[in-house]
């Protein structure tokens, strides 16, 4: 972004590059919406552009190959398949499926905050090179990636500094207004006020986000539960791999089993097996724990976020409701009869 807008074209297509080949390929909107305003603005010709772009497409994909096949010990491509099954087979929608205009309504209010409300005094001066160097290419990157039917926050997160910066630039150029002492004091006053709502709302939000990794507590909780000497075998659900686990929290793979194969079939002789189970119900006589309950037993459940409501009696007055999601099943020990002999 600096080098793009400090006019350093050829550096800006290189670490485009990098960024969508190795990292993030849907970067590929925002960056191709800065590379076209600048060859609108004849800052660099076509054939240049075509030129660095395909070297850099050729040894950034090289080096993503080389790097990522080494790690997984196989031949891949890692941004290559997420477009594959995103973007050419749109199976995306197996994860969810949000409204086109969730990002606008719903994502960046969240994140901005009363922030939001600022952003409209950027244009106050340089309204033009403000509209064309920062919202074009952010809010065109939010429009064109509201396509993709799975939607969340993580993937539009690379505009919040762009936008941030245009709040930031309101609060300056309104300090450049002439206005009534008191009247511009007062209201210079509310602005950085903002700010310190902002980072209580966020405070909370980072609160509630903490309760929204069920998964990663069930595991760690079967950590503490269980001696990491001792031999076992985990199936973690869809719902427990979705919400915290990776493998990185697999701690004990010496002696322990841990595996999220999906599509088996609850009360199945592969899901008896297990000697622990990463269940994903909400209650105890919850139809997905009722195939279980003759081989194993709850050893432990965890809650997570389901909302908040207002206590007018209780001091926080905005309470959080959390409720069971996650349960741990332990195989029961198989009983052995006793014969007595004469």
């Amino acid at each position: 972004m600096a080098f793009w807008l400090n006019n350093h074209q050829t550096k800006f297509i290189v670490l485009s590059a990098a960024n969508i080949l190795i990292f993030r390929s849907e970067l590929c909107i925002m960056s191709g919406l800065m590379l076209l305003i600048s060859l609108i603005d004849k800052k660099i010709s076509i054939w240049r552009t075509i030129i660095v772009g395909f070297f850099s497409l050729i040894s950034f994909i090289a080096i993503s190959v080389l790097v990522d096949s080494y790690f997984w010990q196989y031949w891949l491509w890692p941004e290559g398949q997420v477009l594959w099954f995103n973007t050419i087979l749109n199976k995306s929608h197996e994860y969810g499926v949000s409204p086109f205009l969730w990002y606008f309504y719903s994502a960046i209010p969240r994140a901005l905050l009363l922030s939001l409300a600022i952003i409209p005094l950027g244009l106050i001066y340089q309204r033009h090179k403000t509209i064309k160097y920062f919202l074009v290419p952010t809010l065109g990157f939010v429009f064109i990636y509201s396509f993709l039917p799975h939607k969340e926050l993580r993937f539009i997160i690379y505009i919040f500094p762009l936008l941030n910066t245009v709040a930031a630039k309101g609060i300056d150029d309104f300090r450049k207004i002439r206005l009534n002492k008191w009247m511009k004091n007062f209201i210079i006053f509310g602005l950085y006020i903002h700010l310190v709502i902002n980072m209580i709302i966020t405070l909370g939000f980072l609160h509630i986000s903490s309760l929204n990794y069920p998964g990663a507590q069930a595991l760690n909780k079967l950590h503490e539960l269980e001696p990491k000497e001792s031999k076992l075998s985990v199936h973690i659900d869809v719902f427990s791999a979705q919400t915290g686990i990776s493998r990185f929290m697999e701690l004990n793979r010496l002696n322990w089993i841990y595996d999220k194969s999906e599509g088996l079939k609850l009360g199945s002789e592969e899901m008896m097996n297990f000697s622990h189970l990463l269940v994903e119900a909400e209650y105890e006589d919850d139809p997905r724990l009722q195939p279980f309950m003759t081989t194993h037993r709850i050893q432990y459940f965890v809650k997570a976020y389901n909302g908040f409501y207002v206590s007018r009696s209780m001091f926080p007055l905005v309470k959080i409701n959390q409720i069971p999601k996650i349960f741990i099943l332990k195989k029961k020990l198989k009983k052995l009869k006793l014969v007595e002999f004469k």
